[in-house]
């Protein structure tokens, strides 16, 4: 399963490769569309792979097999006016461990989740919008409650990514926060129990 959680190429990009590289099984979109380059190329390596492509429904939930669930909860309806509060959410989840991965997610999003009363807990949370104010407000990370949260962005980004307000919302909640402007790939790992989290470079 390949999951491209929205139409921007910083977030599609690098799934262009992917697809022409290696067999897919199946392809979820947000269900918004782009007028850039990188989402032409994109389409076009989706037509050439055979992909099924389909946008899910929140609630949707599948199996990878060896314990892997994915469950969906974003994109919902009514569907939001811009493209990063229409970001797949989904929660991974391996026995006891379970993953957050927020996309472009905004507060707007984060709101509409915590409201929908779905099971939010997860040890490690991947802060929506690359660590952007817009994203990981406190009632939101209360009620995931991570112990680890990872963003990505760029070293010196133009937009300032992360912001200082989020980065407080979990340090100051005993979050460990790792983000590849500082550690470079961040690869966490578990099997189901035990979580470890392995940067390529200390910070």
């Amino acid at each position: 399963m390949l999951i491209a959680t929205n139409p921007d190429a910083d977030h599609i990009g690098g799934l262009i490769e992917v697809l022409r590289r290696f067999p897919v099984g199946e392809v979820l979109v947000s269900g918004d569309i782009n007028t850039t380059r990188t989402y032409e190329d994109f389409l076009d390596a989706l037509d050439a792979s055979g992909a099924p492509v389909r946008v899910p429904r929140m609630g949707e939930r599948f199996p990878l097999g060896e314990g892997v669930m994915v469950e969906v909860l974003n994109p919902s309806e009514p569907r939001f006016p811009d493209r990063n509060n229409n970001s797949v959410v989904v929660k991974v989840t391996l026995g006891a461990v379970s993953f957050l991965l927020m996309g472009d997610a905004e507060r707007l999003a984060e709101e509409r989740l915590v409201a929908s009363g779905v099971d939010l807990r997860a040890d490690v949370l991947k802060m929506g919008h690359h660590g952007s104010r817009t994203s990981t407000w406190p009632f939101f990370v209360e009620r995931v409650r991570p112990r680890v949260a990872v963003y990505s962005a760029g070293k010196d980004n133009p937009y300032g990514h992360p912001h200082k307000e989020p980065l407080q919302n979990l340090t100051t909640r005993g979050v460990a926060v790792y983000g590849t402007d500082r550690y470079g790939t961040i690869i966490v790992r578990t099997d189901g129990r035990d979580l470890e989290v392995l940067p390529e470079r200390p910070s």
